[in-house]
């Protein structure tokens, strides 16, 4: 999907629409990157982009390339990490990204870039009238570090084109025919505001009529969702601009960083709101132990640490309508997520986002037009562009060392787990150094890199994370036999097992019979005769999963929440089922939303061995 900024080059201003509001001249359109999300620069990236100059140039010449008081925007790219395009003047000046192989921020300059770079610092290559391609390689230039772009230079003194300093030389990159230089005015933020006022206006003005609507059709109390992240905090202003007074909800992960924390408490104080508060408290370590670290593929921490404490505080209020700042634009997931929903793992709350289709410039400068700047979490300005977990799998490690230089006590934590668990598992080192562990299966990119940098050894211990896993599946005829790599824990099954069916307990083996299955459990192995095909995968996956709670439950309480008839209890952390008021309802809603046993059998070598068996 190509994305469009559009721009006035009369008050050199970004805008939100087609025409600006300040001077009524049509928008010039800067195609940008596909699936990506403008914002403008603030404090924090500035400083990035200064130490990408030092980095690459020996000296800062920051000043000379992204001129003051000309609104800079940035842009995320598709990159290994941390990658922005700089826009000023209504063009792309460069690219600063965080290199993934020396683990440092560099710059890359485009052609407005390679202009401003040669006529006021110098820094070109001068070559001449020898003619140009790409892909082709130049003498040794002076700078011999690896990665450094520098403008290449004809004989009048012109751009021609870009290389990148390598071990065999200079590869030309990019190659222009003629390099238009790009004059642009200064323009204050009153420029920008004046700029798009009608149509933030308009948009605000929508959103609010969104809220009022579905609040009037659905009569349920409003519970706005606060994460102290900015596009939360829009939404609040937007509900109370709305007439509607909400109460302000905060999930605590135990992973927030101090600002996050203090935010919440400032703003709920400030505009004078009643604050509700869901902790996590120790779940996500006492989760790690049995789950090892989470990863993109793999987010076995959202259940645990935010939708299982969200939905506990919200069972608590009745059916209550939800509010929340999503935007479409901050992921494809996301793309493809309607404006109200209902999430499967809250069910007391019906879900809507009023800001689902705003960009992330529109929150910024909605935000900038109302003065509200002061009630945003201050971590925006030192150089993050999303707010959550300090250490989410979704980061990149670019944003890992900006927590690291803030928190370097909650990043050493975290990472002396990390190492601790990679060692266990015979890991090589790099696996956590270089944030490997952010994937169940790396993605091809990836894959290229480590092999780029020597790193083939990486261990597919890496796959299987959990305590429990499975050596074998084997199936003869009507009779599966699983086999699990450490000893059942009988007694705690046999507490649960009766949601399955009827139990008996001898010993030091469990039977539970059903009505189409009779399951044999003891040592570290299941034995399951079936009476009908079409139940056996089902069952096989109940029984599996059931196991799986028994050995790595922590207690988080999904199944108690979600019993319809309330047949299970938690005693020491241990989820009991009473037999007698046990429905055995037919979707198994007290495993069907538990964590482990929602992980466990889609975990890839269970899923595997099953699929193989059962196909």
């Amino acid at each position: 999907m190509q994305m469009i900024l559009p721009w006035c080059r009369e008050c050199n201003v970004p805008l939100l629409g087609e025409k600006c509001n300040k001077c009524g001249s049509e928008a010039k359109k800067i195609l940008l990157p596909p699936y990506t999300d403008p914002r403008p620069a603030f404090q924090g990236d500035f400083e990035i982009i200064r130490e990408a100059m030092v980095n690459c140039y020996g000296e800062d010449v920051t000043d000379s390339i992204v001129l003051k008081d000309h609104p800079t925007i940035l842009t995320s790219l598709h990159f290994l990490d941390q990658a922005y395009e700089i826009i000023q003047d209504g063009v792309s000046i460069g690219r600063v990204f965080f290199d993934f192989y020396t683990l440092s921020w560099r710059f890359k300059p485009l052609a407005e870039g390679c202009v401003r770079l040669w006529e006021k610092e110098g820094i070109g290559l001068r070559i001449g009238n020898n003619g140009l391609s790409e892909g082709m390689f130049l003498s040794e230039s002076s700078f011999q570090t690896p990665g450094v772009f520098l403008p290449l230079i004809d004989s009048n003194g012109n751009v021609a084109g870009l290389g990148e300093s390598t071990a065999k030389g200079l590869l030309v990159e990019r190659v222009w025919k003629k390099v238009e230089k790009t004059e642009g005015y200064r323009a204050s933020l009153k420029d920008v505001l004046n700029a798009n006022e009608y149509y933030l206006t308009r948009e605000g003005s929508r959103a609010c009529r969104f809220i009022i609507h579905i609040q009037q059709r659905f009569r349920r109390p409003v519970v706005v969702s606060y994460s102290g992240g900015k596009d939360s905090l829009i939404l609040l202003l937007l509900t109370l601009k709305s007439g509607i007074e909400p109460l302000l909800f905060f999930n605590n992960t135990g992973l927030e960083m101090p600002e996050t924390i203090r935010n919440v408490d400032e703003v709920a104080l400030k505009l004078g709101l009643k604050l509700m508060i869901a902790d996590a408290g120790n779940s996500f370590w006492d989760y790690f132990e049995s789950f090892g670290p989470p990863a993109r593929d793999y987010r076995w921490c959202c259940k645990v640490c935010k939708l299982i404490p969200t939905s506990r505080a919200f069972l608590s209020q009745g059916e209550v309508l939800s509010l929340v700042g999503q935007r479409k634009r901050e992921s494809l997931e996301r793309a493809r997520s309607r404006n109200v929903w209902v999430n499967y793992w809250i069910k007391s709350a019906l879900v809507a986002s009023p800001i689902n289709d705003w960009s992330m410039l529109q929150v910024w400068l909605y935000l900038m037009l109302n003065n509200k700047i002061d009630l945003v979490n201050p971590l925006y300005f030192k150089g993050l562009d999303r707010i959550g977990c300090f250490m989410c799998p979704a980061c990149r490690i670019a944003e890992f060392k900006i927590v690291e230089k803030l928190h370097p006590d909650l990043w050493r934590n975290w990472e002396d787990r990390l190492y601790k668990w990679a060692s266990e598992k015979n890991l090589r080192r790099e696996w956590a150094s270089y944030h490997l562990w952010r994937w169940l299966k790396l993605p091809s990119k990836m894959l290229r890199f480590i092999e780029e940098l020597g790193l083939e050894g990486y261990n597919e211990n890496a796959l299987n994370r959990t305590l429990l896993k499975t050596v074998s599946i084997n199936r003869e005829k009507t009779r599966v036999t699983v086999f699990f790599n450490v000893a059942i824990p009988i007694a705690t099954l046999a507490n649960m097992a009766s949601s399955l069916g009827e139990t008996i307990l001898k010993g030091d083996s469990l039977t539970v019979s059903g009505d189409v299955f009779k399951a044999c459990i003891s040592e570290n192995m299941i034995v399951i005769d079936f009476v009908e095909e079409k139940s056996i995968k089902l069952i096989l996956n109940k029984i599996s999963g059931l196991v799986a709670k028994a050995l790595l439950c922590k207690g988080c309480g999904s199944c108690v929440d979600n019993c319809p008839v309330g047949a299970v209890k938690l005693v020491s952390k241990i989820p009991i089922v009473d037999g007698q008021l046990c429905l055995r309802c037919e979707y198994g809603a007290c495993l069907a939303k538990c964590p482990v046993f929602s992980f466990f059998v889609k975990e890839d070598g269970f899923k595997t061995l099953c699929d193989a068996q059962l196909k």
